[in-house]
């Protein structure tokens, strides 16, 4: 496939255009509060858009009915401290920049912690924006990549076990690695972030495709998350697959395109997070 895999942008290239448009949260800020006007979502509770805001604020005043209102509300940047964090990670995603979350936490000065958060947050929502016809994969063939713990990992097992019971089969503690030569898994539903089942068209075992599986794209994708995530645990693997894809996919995307995703999404708690689990199937959006 000529020119599947986009250009890769360093860090370097990039991060002083983004320190010279976005310094402080206060410059954040500003640069959302634009965005938002512009798309005319700057309106206050009684349909007025005379309003008023201190340059930096996370507030508008409406000069009508005097109330205040947070403009970050019910979006994804709803409460959170670390604007120009998330404005770099939205930024350097945006600019298909590879960055990892202890990157993001030493340039913008916020916790490694909330810099994990972050990235996990962000691909999430790059996981809404897969289209619903994208290539589904058993999620077994992604296992080599799959080399952390997490809560579903079964007890005193190594991590590749979780994808056994995520697929409702036996473990036992002299589990060997899964064999993906073997035949696909016959379960045609998978469990999707909120808990209902949604039904997956009939796929045919591995060794019956008609078209090849995009193996070069799946090497990649393996050798990326091991390369610059160390790996990851298969809960989060739909996640890392579909910020895999964002990333290196040669597609056109518009300016501002995961910025006004995240304005469009609703919070995302961090019980959400704990809650999400890869189905059986993934989402592979490359071809």
């Amino acid at each position: 496939m000529e020119n599947e895999f986009a250009e890769v942008v360093r860090l370097r290239d990039v991060w002083p255009e983004f320190e010279r448009r976005i310094p402080t949260d206060a410059a954040a800020a500003d640069a959302i509060f634009q965005v938002l006007e512009g798309q005319g979502r700057i309106v206050c509770r009684c349909s007025s858009t005379d309003v008023v805001r201190a340059p930096g604020g996370r507030t508008f005043q409406c000069l009508v009915c005097r109330h205040k209102t947070w403009f970050t509300a019910n979006t994804l940047l709803e409460r959170t401290t670390n604007l120009k964090g998330w404005m770099a990670a939205i930024y350097l995603k945006q600019n298909r920049v590879v960055f990892t979350p202890a990157q993001l936490a030493r340039l913008t000065e916020i916790s490694p912690t909330g810099a994990y958060e972050i990235h996990t947050k962000l691909n999430l929502v790059v996981c809404g924006q897969v289209n619903d016809d994208a290539m589904l994969l058993q999620s077994e063939l992604f296992q080599d990549a799959i080399c952390k713990r997490s809560r579903e990992t079964p007890a005193r097992l190594h991590p590749v076990a979780e994808e056994l019971t995520a697929r409702g089969a036996e473990v036992e503690a002299d589990h060997a690695p899964l064999n993906t030569d073997n035949a696909s898994p016959s379960c045609n539903e998978l469990s999707t972030a909120d808990g209902s089942l949604a039904v997956v068209e009939e796929y045919p075992d591995a060794s019956a495709l008609r078209e090849p599986l995009p193996v070069r794209s799946i090497g990649s994708a393996i050798a990326f998350i091991k390369a610059n995530c160390h790996g990851v645990s298969r809960k989060y693997l739909q996640l890392y697959l579909a910020g895999f894809c964002y990333q290196f996919k040669n597609l056109a995307r518009a300016p501002n395109a995961l910025l006004n995703a995240c304005l469009a999404h609703p919070p995302i708690t961090y019980n959400d997070l704990l809650c999400y689990v890869t189905p059986v199937y993934v989402r592979f959006p490359w071809v």
